[in-house]
């Protein structure tokens, strides 16, 4: 028997193989703290449980899927199970995702390796997975989560989990500077590069000083498109006359906070808030630096003449 590609395999599958009738329920808590229908503390049913695709050496030609749960929060944890062969097309089988060097565990060694940050082997966007299903996102939020890392993106869409403990080290005004910082000079970049390959060195330069997934991103880009877009239309209403303005006096954004009673979508909002009204202040600031001058002069002098709303919505 040898073990080869790692998969994830639906608990109530393990269980009519391995029982005859499903026997786990899958109970919603606190990530790490779930129970199973027992109550025991030390096995976790979310619904799946990770293990290794058995390459038989058994020339029998048996129909059966021979898998070996390796996955210590499982009731199936150290067993060999038979599932039916149709196991991949029903979905009771997907093949799962290797991190860092090749292990999706932690690994001990790895925290004395120069230059390794705990939890960096979890991507910051889900959409790098090679396969992307629910249980390598829920795999990787839960490990993250366990680094504290509470932010993760999924392409333009922000996921947050709960911290239920105070994080100020990522709320603090110094971490507020970083995305200001990281906001305006890629406005400056977007600006100044007028070929194709200034702005491919632009945008290595801003890779570099790659960022981690905040709520604070969020709120930062949506307050830079919105005056960008004002600045292209004043651009645009300085080419083509008075007549153009009545049909560009919107730029409104809109951030939707969505999540269940208790996921912290009401701190949420208010750290949006705080982060828009302090760059808000900050811009203004620099209004009174450059009167007249520059990009941000140009912006809050018109700001007066047209319409310009963020509406945060919660669901």
């Amino acid at each position: 028997m040898s073990e080869s590609t790692r998969i994830w395999v639906k608990t109530s599958a393990l269980d009519k193989a391995v029982y005859g009738k499903v026997r786990s329920i899958a109970q919603r808590s606190i990530p790490g703290s779930a129970i199973d229908d027992a109550g025991d503390n030390d096995t976790v049913n979310w619904g799946w449980a990770r293990g290794n695709l058995v390459k038989d050496d058994d020339k029998g030609g048996s129909a059966n899927v021979r898998v070996f749960i390796q996955d210590e929060d499982s009731a199936h944890d150290r067993k060999t199970v038979d599932l039916p062969a149709d196991s991949f097309t029903e979905g009771n089988i997907v093949v799962g995702n290797t991190y860092g060097d090749g292990e999706d565990s932690d690994d001990e060694d790895d925290y004395g390796r120069p230059g390794f940050t705990p939890g960096s082997q979890y991507p910051d966007d889900l959409i790098t997975l090679t396969h992307l299903h629910e249980p390598a996102v829920v795999h990787c939020l839960r490990r993250r989560y366990q680094y504290d890392k509470i932010y993760t993106s999924t392409g333009p869409i922000l996921l947050a989990l709960n911290p239920f403990k105070h994080c100020t080290s990522i709320y603090s005004e110094s971490m507020m500077k970083k995305y200001w910082d990281r906001g305006e000079k890629s406005m400056l970049h977007s600006a100044s590069a007028s070929s194709s390959e200034e702005k491919k060195s632009d945008e290595h330069m801003l890779e570099e000083a790659e960022l981690p997934p905040h709520v604070y991103s969020i709120a930062d880009n949506t307050f830079r498109l919105m005056i960008s877009k004002l600045e292209d239309s004043n651009s645009m209403m300085r080419s083509a006359g008075r007549g153009a303005a009545t049909a560009m006096q919107g730029f409104n954004q809109s951030i939707l906070v969505s999540g269940e009673s208790g996921a912290g979508k009401t701190v949420t909002t208010k750290f949006i808030m705080q982060y828009l009204a302090n760059l808000s202040q900050r811009s203004s600031d620099s209004k009174k630096r450059n009167v007249g001058g520059g990009r941000n002069g140009k912006t809050i002098e018109r700001r007066g003449s047209i319409t310009k709303t963020v509406n945060i919505e919660q669901q």
